[in-house]
């Protein structure tokens, strides 16, 4: 899709060593009140269902109370909370959830550290891995930006490793052999993906059933294309911009950041109303 006026692409940094030599890139427009009351934009849509499959929407308004946040993440369906709060971290209304440094970090009600709520680094992964049921869509609103300059997002494209896949490697990803909390899990099924290497090890960690050692080996081959320049892609998001994520087709990280610097985003998770059950489910 060639840029037009008033979008563009925001390609990887190359200086940072991701370079934007595959086909996985940000779409940008600007964000319209408008345009979006009616409905999702045609360009976006296309763009997250069949395109890269993610979106970055800039300008979008902060003090309205979520209102716009909210608007954006309705038109793609509705919104999933069932798992995603705990005691130290609750919702804001509407299903809204912070994203920002408590300290090192705080722990779930099951006593497990909670990435979200630190400033680590946090590996490229999709979102409720053991979810009963994951979101389709993310959306990601930037309210602050961590002002040393950490933080930067991370995009990795199922698209972009799925050629350079063995066919045995992708049979053993479509095996329900991979733990999670609530299941064992196909990984890449049918062009999606269901993704936690860190959820993976820590169910191993709680003594599930692994997976035998070649689905191990085509999985750690999966994270390992995934991080390789030319596909994996850095996106620093700043006030007001707001990232949509296919997630069934893109995998998301973010390097680590100063816990003093108020880094704030804020995010939704959606299930797209069309959808059955998922083939990675």
């Amino acid at each position: 899709m060639a840029p037009r006026s008033g979008r563009h692409r925001l390609q990887g940094n190359p200086a940072l060593g991701h370079g934007a030599t595959g086909r996985f890139a940000v779409y940008g427009i600007r964000y319209d009140e408008m345009a979006w009351r009616s409905d999702v934009p045609e360009d976006v849509r296309s763009e997250i269902e069949t395109g890269s499959g993610a979106v970055m929407l800039t300008g979008m308004p902060l003090d309205d109370g979520n209102a716009a946040l909210l608007l954006v993440a309705g038109q793609f369906g509705g919104v999933l909370t069932d798992g995603i709060s705990f005691s130290s971290n609750p919702l804001e209304p509407g299903g809204v959830y912070r994203i920002e440094a408590k300290g090192d970090g705080v722990a779930d009600d099951e006593g497990h550290l909670v990435y979200s709520t630190s400033p680590c680094f946090f590996p490229l992964h999709t979102d409720g891995y053991s979810a009963s049921v994951a979101p389709d869509i993310l959306v990601l609103l930037c309210v602050r930006p961590d002002r040393q300059g950490g933080g930067g997002s991370l995009l990795a494209a199922l698209d972009d490793v799925l050629p350079r896949l063995s066919q045995e490697e992708k049979a053993r990803l479509a095996e329900p052999v991979y733990p999670s909390l609530s299941g064992a899990r196909r990984i890449v099924a049918d062009g999606e993906i269901r993704f936690n290497p860190m959820e993976v090890a820590r169910c191993r960690r709680l003594g599930f059933t692994p997976p035998p050692e070649e689905n191990l080996a085509a999985h750690a081959r999966l994270n390992e294309l995934f991080n390789s320049d030319g596909i994996l892609k850095q996106v620093h998001l700043t006030d007001g911009d707001c990232l949509i994520i296919n997630n069934r087709r893109v995998v998301h990280g973010r390097h680590e950041y100063s816990p003093r610097g108020s880094r704030l985003l804020k995010r939704l998770w959606i299930q797209a109303p069309e959808r059955g059950r998922p083939p990675c489910a």
